[in-house]
């Protein structure tokens, strides 16, 4: 009798069902916070007026915003002050500013996404944006059974090779099975802070070839590993 023990790694992957577009927005006041807060009330409304237009009234109603909390600061610029003949460096309030993050999640459709970033990127209240696809909870969680299942098939496939190599009056038996943690993989591509310059010309120039070139969507998959102890008898 002898007793394998090995491990296989299953492997499952999908086109994304979804794309995430975050975007942190600001709204700057110069006598208050509260005239921040206004701003940045405005800017956000005319943002989810676009958002919708573009998303649920062309081609879906499987729109989710949800809006992140507000952050209000004091901006302060540095001055340089004179008193008794001395140069010394004081603060000075220039402004408020509030931030908030709104993530947009929707169907997958590259076209709606570069028309509504075509319609926000240059928007002067913008701080920063990124992009991202994915796919749903129930999808993730049909494609780790399609791993596990790829994982054991390439188990049974491996233990009855060994049987092929050994004396056709063995058998085998999986003594046990153990699973290592389920990781999803795939690029994920985004755009964020650190802006493309290419990608951002393309937006000023109304490339839109080139824009779709810049938009790299991969699969989404996931990997599952079982562990096998196998009695050859």
């Amino acid at each position: 009798m002898a007793t394998v023990r090995f491990a296989k790694t299953g492997y499952a992957e999908m086109y994304p069902t979804k794309m995430n577009m975050c975007f942190v927005f600001k709204g700057v006041g110069k006598e208050s916070s509260s005239d921040s807060l206004l701003k940045l009330s405005e800017v956000i409304s005319s943002f989810v007026k676009i958002a919708e237009e573009e998303c649920c009234a062309i081609f879906s109603k499987n729109l989710e915003i949800n809006k992140g909390s507000i952050r209000t600061t004091a901006v302060y610029n540095t001055v340089e002050i004179g008193k008794d003949g001395r140069i010394t460096k004081g603060r000075e309030l220039s402004h408020y500013e509030s931030t908030q993050v709104i993530l947009l999640t929707t169907d997958i459709n590259i076209d709606i996404m570069i028309s509504l970033l075509g319609r926000v990127v240059d928007n002067k209240n913008l701080v920063s944006y990124n992009y991202s696809f994915g796919i749903t909870e129930d999808e993730r969680v049909s494609l780790k059974n399609e791993s596990v299942k790829d994982a054991y098939d390439k188990g049974i496939n491996f233990c009855n090779y060994l049987k092929s190599l050994l004396d056709w009056s063995y058998g085998y038996k999986i003594d046990d099975m153990s699973f290592d943690d389920t990781n999803v993989y795939g690029s994920i591509d985004r755009v964020g802070a650190s802006k493309s310059s290419n990608f951002e010309d393309a937006f000023i120039n109304k490339d839109v070839t080139n824009l779709k070139e810049s938009i790299n969507v991969e699969n989404v998959g996931v990997s599952s590993k079982i562990k096998f102890i196998a009695d050859f008898r």
